[in-house]
């Protein structure tokens, strides 16, 4: 089960309740969407540093989104700090809610409008865990993982160019996340990239795109990870499309081993039904 809620709307405000994936409402962007490196989804810096509900293993939540004007939406919720792992939650129906996970929080301000005569939206988040103890199955002892962990993020979507007819136009996307050095070694993140959508007038959804993601460490001997990913999809009929993906990864350190820079190569299929 990936995701099971309730959702009930007023004039300028609603609430989510249930079983909820993090990067629905939080830390996403749309231009950054096509690419496959989970980095351009949702920030390592949250995804690597905090146990977040996100794909594969969502948590239990409340989610509230309030309608400040035509342009700026405040989004907040809190989540079940540690979601129960597979080995003991097979089907995520088991949710399990331990004091002992703690709980975390989320904030954003989104703001949607023109800029540059084009469509552009900001987001601006902060994040909170409140701590995470884990317990020995063999002697019972409780250890705690980190305490009071935060961050902060930045996100930005920008058409910088659109024909004046069909679909063709330019996508640029922007991410910045942070978080305190002296609770995480993997403390920063940049990331960025440019889409080419509708290149194809037969097809409109033919797109190319490139991007790069860096993460950064402050471990002594540890050196930043950069990601630089370039894509083509193609659009076959109006249900289907092929998405050849290339990745290299530059000095890979989220292990912390020391590996070689690697290439990767990814098909991505899609098929609407």
């Amino acid at each position: 089960m990936h995701e099971l809620w309730y959702r009930h709307s007023f004039s300028r405000f609603e609430i989510t309740i249930g079983l909820q994936d993090l990067n629905v409402e939080f830390a996403g962007s749309e231009n950054g969407s096509p690419f496959i490196n989970s980095s351009f989804g949702i920030p390592p810096v949250i995804s690597d540093n905090i146990p977040a509900p996100v794909f594969p293993l969502t948590a239990p939540g409340i989610t509230g989104k309030f309608i400040l004007s035509n342009a700026f939406t405040l989004v907040g919720a809190v989540y079940d700090g540690c979601p129960t792992a597979f080995e003991h939650n097979l089907y995520n129906t088991r949710w399990h809610l331990n004091p002992d996970d703690g709980n975390l929080l989320m904030t954003e301000l989104q703001w949607k409008g023109n800029n540059l005569e084009n469509s552009a939206t900001f987001k601006a988040g902060y994040y909170h865990h409140s701590g995470l103890m884990e317990t020995d199955s063999e002697t019972g002892e409780k250890t705690e993982v980190f305490d009071q962990n935060y961050g902060f993020y930045l996100i930005s979507d920008q058409t910088i160019w659109k024909a004046n007819e069909g679909n063709r136009n330019i996508g640029f996307f922007a991410q910045v996340a942070l978080s305190p050095a002296n609770i995480n070694n993997h403390h920063y993140y940049l990331g960025g990239g440019i889409t080419l959508n509708g290149i194809s007038k037969r097809q409109a959804g033919d797109a190319m795109g490139i991007a790069f993601a860096s993460a950064g460490f402050h471990r002594p001997g540890q050196e930043n990870e950069t990601t630089l990913e370039f894509f083509y999809r193609k659009q076959i009929g109006d249900n289907f499309f092929v998405q050849p993906d290339l990745q290299y990864v530059i000095h890979p350190s989220g292990t912390g081993d020391e590996l070689s820079n690697a290439l990767m190569g990814i098909l991505r299929f899609s098929l609407i039904f």
